[in-house]
């Protein structure tokens, strides 16, 4: 109805994301089309907006956790950079002020702010479980994390880490352990947009582990003639723990050694026992 000085006030609620105009249509009686009106009659405002979402819910994935795929076989050793077997994702909604909010399903194409530069992801630098052999620290672990992909539903929008996201246990004198059970924790210290849209409550994203060995490959001596090859023995071990010590590491079939990975140093003799080997009388094959 029309109020004081021809003017009335309608309030209106938008629940969605986008630029939205507002039209008013008066009674039949009034010609609006020789007003101004369009063909149905109808005034219509201006573009109002961009209307943007309130915040956002983050929870873990459709993915889960993902889970970490081991370097060697079944394991992998400290040291050895290794990947995810299931990348861990993030499910991001972004939600209108309503009592109960709803998610805004036009929060896609050019209304998505949110850009993979806006999810922040806190790079571990040591196990969350795993204490090293001081039993105090834990044990040390290198990452590098890159830019992960959007996938978008009608709004809601999958953020999924980076495949190729590499991850390195410190290989040095405390984290010589028996094998564990690698366990990472990808803590996520921000979800927020272009608009300033943000999350108040951010998941600890926590692959599924794997096992990590301390290993070793150890050359054995030997004696023989000059006159013939000598077969050095070559094993590759890992450390079982204090009791047990370093034991062979039978299910390692995906470390290779050639004979360029080998070097000869070639030390003084005495006069007793003089050396008379030089560079390039001898060589290195490996069976």
């Amino acid at each position: 109805s029309i109020k004081t000085n021809g003017w009335s006030a309608v309030d209106q609620t938008i629940s969605e994301v986008g630029v939205f105009k507002f039209s008013a249509a008066p009674p039949a009686y009034i010609d609006s089309v020789k007003l101004g009106g369009d063909t149905e009659g109808k005034f219509w405002t201006g573009a109002l907006g961009r209307f943007y979402p309130d915040h956002f819910v983050v929870t873990v994935g459709d993915n889960g956790n993902g889970k970490m795929a081991a370097a060697c076989n079944s394991f992998t050793y400290t040291g050895q950079p290794m990947a995810y077997g299931t990348a861990p994702s993030l499910t991001i909604e972004p939600m209108n002020a309503l009592a109960t909010p709803t998610v805004t399903t036009n929060y896609v194409g050019a209304f998505q702010m949110l850009a993979a530069s806006g999810v922040s992801i806190t790079a571990p630098t040591a196990d969350t479980t795993q204490k090293g052999k001081d039993d105090t620290t834990f044990t040390v672990l290198a990452a590098t994390l890159n830019a992960g992909a959007f996938a978008n539903s009608n709004g809601t929008m999958t953020y999924t880490l980076a495949a190729g996201d590499k991850y390195t246990y410190t290989r040095e004198a405390n984290s010589l352990i028996a094998p564990y059970t690698s366990a990472i924790g990808l803590v996520v210290t921000a979800v927020k947009d272009g608009d300033g849209v943000a999350a108040a409550t951010l998941p600890t994203l926590k692959p599924t582990g794997i096992p990590v060995r301390y290993g070793r490959a150890r050359l054995l001596n030997a004696n023989g003639s000059e006159l013939l090859r000598l077969p050095l023995p070559l094993r590759l071990e890992y450390f079982s723990g204090a009791t047990q010590g370093w034991q062979t590491d039978a299910a390692d079939t995906c470390t290779t050694i050639d004979a360029d990975d080998f070097a000869f140093a070639f030390p003084d003799g005495t006069t007793a026992k003089p050396n008379n080997l030089a560079a390039c009388e001898t060589a290195m094959t490996v069976d």
